[in-house]
């Protein structure tokens, strides 16, 4: 098949990095680029020990003035994917300790427990094969039966835990490894899930309140009827 043809869904990673800088073509020499880092007159200890984003924070105008070179310097990162077979092992081994100190590859983590759906609806339908207006015309369908509605609260209340528990576990082995930006955010994630347990226990009681309540007029008509049918 012809590269040019290729879709992006086809594509395999460097044909991906290939295509992007075809469509943006570097404009910059990666000598010039070492250059200019490499002199202490333009860029101090301090700013390299920092990532792209932390020097934006630290100093906002700093990448604004060198607009230019910081494009093109990521433009030459992207070549780590077409020659990641040529670059040392101990180099790799280190761009990889780099990226798993970041919250960010969370999801790539085999481990990494998947997080739960943060409300109801988005439980009961968790794909997005159906627009908000449509998962909400479900929902009010479901809403009916309030047996069905408690299955999807214990089931969504159970996936909670479990994630609870999968990010204690994660933390327990994992804890020596993990960055202190990381281990703040799972700690974070902690604290949320944990607080949303009770909230959903709370509307499991309320559902099994009305449910009872529901049982308690249905016995009641069934009584009714039962007497009228021995009338007559």
């Amino acid at each position: 098949m012809d590269k040019t043809s290729t879709s992006g869904s086809e594509m395999t990673p460097e044909q991906s990095v290939r295509e992007c800088l075809r469509l943006n073509p570097i404009k910059m020499s990666p000598f010039d680029i070492h250059m200019f880092f490499a002199d202490d007159k333009n860029v101090s200890e301090e700013y390299l020990d920092r990532s792209i984003d932390s020097l934006a924070e630290f100093d906002s105008n700093f990448e604004e003035t060198h607009k230019e070179l910081f494009v093109e310097l990521q433009k030459w990162a992207l070549m780590l994917v077409p020659l990641v077979r040529k670059i040392p092992l101990f180099k790799l081994l280190g761009i990889i300790q780099e990226c798993a100190s970041s919250t960010q590859v969370f999801p790539f983590i085999p481990d990494f427990p998947k997080p739960p759906a943060t409300k109801l609806l988005d439980h009961i339908f968790p794909d997005n094969s159906l627009s908000s207006e449509e998962k909400i015309l479900e929902y009010e369908q479901i809403a009916k039966n309030t047996n069905v509605l408690l299955g999807h609260l214990c089931s969504w209340r159970d996936n909670v835990v479990e994630y609870v528990e999968g990010l204690e576990k994660f933390l327990k082995y994992n804890k020596a490894q993990l960055s202190d930006e990381q281990i703040e955010r799972i700690n974070q994630l902690l604290q949320k899930s944990k607080r949303t347990i009770p909230q959903i226990d709370l509307k499991i009681e309320q559902k099994q309140h009305e449910n009872a309540e529901e049982i308690q007029e249905f016995e009641k008509f069934y009584k009714v009827v039962s007497k009228e049918q021995k009338v007559f």
